[in-house]
């Protein structure tokens, strides 16, 4: 549900800093684009209905025209690229397997001393100890490295384009 709100929103995103910016063919493309993902995701989800494969159909047809008012010949490789933007969105399925690993290791811990008793009970509160280590360690470290890499890999370059002065802070005769 994250990808399927965040692709789309930075392709929104892309739209409006492309038209705000003067960048006309870049909001087209991104608007091509954006129509181009809408119309896979109708499709492959049946949203609505038995008019999803029109409606579908049409979005499509319109993108692929933007896509090819702003690209020109390159628009196979904008056609392409949608495919590239659904692969985007399944990626954040990512951290909700990560979640579900947590529940299966965090599981398997617990198990490790149920019924256990004696020395078995001891190496058992001490593999599951280790296990919940591990599984904390994961928990915290990869769903960190999981989201900046969603935002900066996914999200970020569908709108953000650096612009602007470098940033030289200890150069002589600068004005501010």
């Amino acid at each position: 549900l994250f990808g399927v709100i965040h692709i789309p929103l930075a392709l929104i995103l892309g739209i409006v800093e492309g038209y705000k910016h003067g960048h006309k063919t870049h909001a087209e493309e991104k608007l091509g684009m954006l129509l181009g993902l809408a119309a896979l995701g109708i499709a492959v989800t049946g949203i609505l209905g038995s008019m999803s494969s029109i409606i579908a159909g049409l979005s499509f047809i319109v993108g692929v025209g933007f896509l090819i008012k702003s690209m020109g010949a390159m628009a196979p490789m904008g056609v392409m690229e949608i495919l590239g933007l659904s692969s985007n969105v399944l990626s954040y399925a990512r951290l909700m397997a990560l979640g579900m690993a947590s529940v299966a290791l965090a599981d398997l811990a617990n198990d490790l001393i149920y019924g256990a008793e004696g020395v078995m009970l001891l190496v058992g509160l001490v593999g599951a100890g280790f296990i919940h280590l591990f599984n904390i360690g994961l928990g915290v470290f990869s769903p960190t490295v999981h989201a900046l890499r969603l935002n900066y890999v996914e999200f970020l370059p569908k709108f953000y384009e650096p612009e602007g002065r470098n940033y030289t802070p200890f150069r002589k005769g600068v004005a501010w």
